[in-house]
């Protein structure tokens, strides 16, 4: 996010405003056919590369840089974000030598789609289409460095080590760049980085909330924070807050599987998301990690675009409702299979499922799996042999699509729903562009939550971020994270 400077991109700001695209490069939004299958990019004047290279930005940078990240000599874990553009398939499979649908023309970038899809620009904002010189080499083995075109680029980069990013010179963009010089580091154990920071011998640590390996100590380690850095400390009373806890675009949930006997029944579904003790769940945080999540009981992460501030099942269980449900669908003395991974806070979780659910007469029986055999299991497959599993999302990328489609039909770490008025809906919503699209989703999020219930959710993750006492103009993205480019000295804050 400090480097990239993309056709389009996400502003320097934080919540709801920092999710909404803008054009960097590009001169405007593109504009769209009316079949929702071309879009054009008008490219600005101005953007150059870092030294030593000094190119100017052009649509033809951008060709390049499109079939250089899906080129499939470079191993690309991009190619996902392109499949529907004309032509790509038979590039990525190493069958031509250009992407048929991507053309640049003077200060013109357009591609072409198969089909109409309305989350295009979002895609173009992920980090694999930043703008790299016409000169990047291809290969599996990558650069180091590349030169980029924005506030900062990475002037050394050491395995184990870490990165140098120095301000670009040539930057004249309206994006934040305050310190000339950053430097980070790499793999350094959080409970060193907190004492170091706290030192004032380095500035900042992220606290990982999706770290799979579980640091030891972490939520110890984080909850001594809060009370002596966090908003309602006595720093924080006098403007020098240095803990800072911030929603992510996160989904904690478990997948109710509708192609077994039991969750056939929305009715069934219904009852388990009346049932849950969402705070309670919440407070275990993610499978992986005790550090407690935002609770929830839809889809839409706060900060997605079309997210609505809206409650459709109560954070604490509701019995009576979920046993009138229970009993309605003859579904009382039914066993219901949950699958989670073997770890503790993932083991506290489907524990609490069950001590819920046994409380409308529905038996859990509980079956763990390491994170490999677990994560193939939850491939889509109609005969999965579970009714209930945990997973959680992170976005990909901003755009609901990433959620509702790929979770509920897309079949994304669960057998898809079956409902075809959900499909079509769905279908439909992906078709549409700009505030269309997201009343649409948002409206959407909260209908398939209400009636057809596909997921328990439960939680949205919170990320965690400690700063020295000198640093100041914090600025959370929701797509990115804490933007380095924004941060200042306080002694400095243009604020």
């Amino acid at each position: 996010y400090a480097t990239c400077a993309k056709l389009v991109n996400y502003p320097d700001r934080s919540g709801v405003a920092g999710s909404q695209l803008i054009p960097e490069v590009a001169e405007a939004l593109p504009t769209r056919s009316p079949d929702g299958k071309t879009y054009t990019f008008t490219i600005r004047p101005g953007f150059r590369f870092s030294p030593p290279n000094d190119q100017a930005v052009t649509a033809q940078t951008f060709k390049y840089t499109i079939e250089r990240t899906l080129n499939h000599r470079t191993g690309s874990v991009w190619d996902t974000y392109f499949g529907d553009v004309v032509g790509a398939d038979a590039y990525m499979a190493g069958k031509a030598n250009h992407i048929s649908g991507v053309t640049a023309s003077g200060n013109k970038l357009t591609i072409r789609l198969r089909a109409p899809a309305g989350d295009l620009p979002a895609r173009m904002a992920l980090p694999g289409f930043c703008a790299v010189p016409t000169n990047t080499p291809i290969s599996s083995a990558g650069e180091r460095t590349i030169p980029s075109a924005g506030p900062y680029y990475v002037a050394s980069y050491t395995p184990g080590p870490g990165v140098v990013l120095l301000r670009n010179p040539n930057y004249h963009g309206k994006r934040p760049h305050h310190f000339a010089r950053i430097e980070l580091s790499v793999g350094v154990p959080a409970g060193r980085a907190v004492s170091e920071i706290e030192a004032g011998t380095a500035d900042y640590t992220t606290l990982d909330w999706w770290d799979y390996n579980i640091t030891p100590g972490l939520p110890a380690l984080a909850a001594g924070l809060a009370p002596r850095f966090g908003p309602g400390s006595a720093a924080a009373a006098h403007g020098r807050q240095q803990y800072f806890v911030t929603p992510t675009l996160d989904l904690e949930y478990f997948f109710l599987n509708t192609h077994r006997t039991l969750f056939s029944d929305v009715r069934v579904r219904q009852a388990v998301n009346y049932a849950i003790d969402r705070r309670a769940l919440a407070a275990t945080g993610n499978a992986a990690q005790a550090l407690p999540d935002t609770p929830t009981d839809h889809y839409l992460p706060p900060g997605m675009p079309g997210y609505r501030a809206a409650h459709v099942y109560p954070l604490t269980p509701d019995l009576d409702k979920a046993r009138q449900l229970i009993k309605a669908a003859h579904a009382a003395g039914r066993t219901a299979v949950l699958y989670t991974l073997d770890f503790p806070a993932a083991l506290e979780q489907a524990q609490i499922v069950k001590n819920d659910l046994a409380r409308i007469d529905l038996q859990v029986q509980i079956h763990t799996l390491g994170s490999t055999p677990y994560w193939s299991l939850l491939l889509p497959n109609p005969r999965a042999p579970f009714d209930l599993a945990y997973n959680g999302w992170d976005a990909d990328y901003t755009d609901p699509d990433d959620f509702l489609n790929l979770l509920i039909v897309g079949g994304a770490y669960g057998p898809p729903l079956r409902d075809p008025v959900a499909q079509r809906e769905l279908a439909a919503a992906a078709r549409l562009s700009g505030p269309e699209r997201y009343l649409t989703y948002g409206a959407l999020d909260l209908d398939l939550a209400r009636n057809a219930a596909p997921l328990a959710a439960y939680g949205n993750a919170l990320n965690r971020d400690f700063f020295s006492a000198r640093i100041g103009c914090q600025t959370y993205n929701d797509t990115y994270g804490m933007d380095l480019a924004a941060l200042c000295t306080r002694a400095s804050s243009p604020r």
